[in-house]
């Protein structure tokens, strides 16, 4: 009902949003929709770990669930490129929000996994399986969330910093580049940039797709260890700020060592064997709840630090990143 309530409400901010342009509308309804994702974006996770069948469905849903994620930055500036300037951004806001709003509203009032109803024989066996599940118990529960919660700390401010951080140095490179006295549309992100966007955005996709396949074939220290050094080396390539391509570059490396991380991160965040079933729900919202406050503060800063205190920020989590991920004994 909590979903189905968020949904709805959504919706609603998103046409009243359309319908009454201005900049306070515009802010309230996305603060609105904000706290609508964050009232469900934990859900979904307990409900897979409750109704999936085996590990091997469960590293597969987890696989479509974050490509399918990332899907929807490729298609905000995908339709940016071809529609923003045609239709205005409040038609453009509703052709990227309401084709994902409304199907999910429908899906949730007729699935039969989410419906009370009385109990099948299969209802009882899943029952039985859950029942089997709540046996599983882990010692150092703390110390896991926690290290997992700082795991996805750096990792999210590196992935979502990208979200600002392409379009702000293309922006300082085209001030840079500019006339003096010209005029300053010439420096805001539009066109074909909305497509480099899409592509930085995209290259996420490979990394998920890679580290799935090859999950089992590296430990898991090591290989990020050796991920969090290239962070480091793309992050510091980004000081570079007066070569776009330098920019693009290394921009699309980090978005793609981000989808190698973010993906393992997933494996954990869903992984009920990693919490231990009685407090299951609890540690994996509060690993996801300390990974969404990296991805703020990423984005913030690009909003409101010089870029080069950015950089440099990006550049020593990078660094601790090794750390963490050091620590992290109970992953193999």
């Amino acid at each position: 009902m909590l979903t189905l309530f968020s949904l709805y409400l959504s919706t609603a901010s998103t046409v009243v949003c359309a319908i009454v342009a201005n900049y306070t509308t515009l802010l309230l309804s996305r603060a609105l929709i904000g706290f609508c994702v964050g009232l469900n974006f934990n859900a979904h996770s307990v409900l897979i770990a409750e109704l999936v069948s085996c590990k091997k469905i469960l590293d597969e849903m987890v696989l479509i669930l974050l490509i399918t994620y990332t899907a929807g930055g490729v298609w905000s500036a995908v339709l940016g490129y071809l529609l923003l300037d045609v239709v205005g951004w409040r038609i453009f806001i509703l052709l990227t929000s309401l084709p994902f709003f409304i199907p999910p509203i429908f899906m949730l009032h007729y699935s039969p996994a989410l419906t009370s109803g009385p109990k099948t024989e299969q209802m009882e066996k899943e029952q039985n399986q859950t029942d089997k599940k709540e046996t599983v118990i882990v010692p150092n529960f703390v110390a896991r969330t926690t290290k997992l919660g700082l795991f996805g700390f750096v990792i999210l401010f590196q992935g979502w910093l990208t979200i600002l951080l392409v379009p702000t140095l293309i922006q300082a490179f085209k001030i840079n580049e500019a006339e003096p006295n010209s005029d300053c549309s010439v420096t805001v992100t539009q066109g074909k940039e909305l497509l480099l966007l899409a592509l930085v955005t995209f290259s996420a996709i490979p990394g998920r797709l890679f580290m799935h396949f090859t999950r089992n074939e590296f430990s898991f220290r090591k290989f990020h260890v050796i991920v969090a050094i290239l962070n480091v080396a793309s992050f510091g390539g980004m000081l570079a700020q007066d070569h776009l391509a330098v920019v693009v570059t290394s921009n699309f490396i980090v978005k793609f060592l981000y989808g190698v991380t973010n993906m393992a991160y997933g494996y954990i965040l869903y992984d009920i064997n990693y919490y231990g079933a009685e407090r299951f729900a609890l540690g994996s919202s509060f690993a996801l709840t300390v990974g969404l406050v990296g991805g703020v503060v990423g984005t913030a800063m690009v909003a409101f630090v010089p870029l080069l205190y950015v950089i440099i920020t990006a550049l020593v989590l990078s660094a601790l990143q090794i750390l963490v991920v050091l620590s992290m004994t109970e992953v193999q």
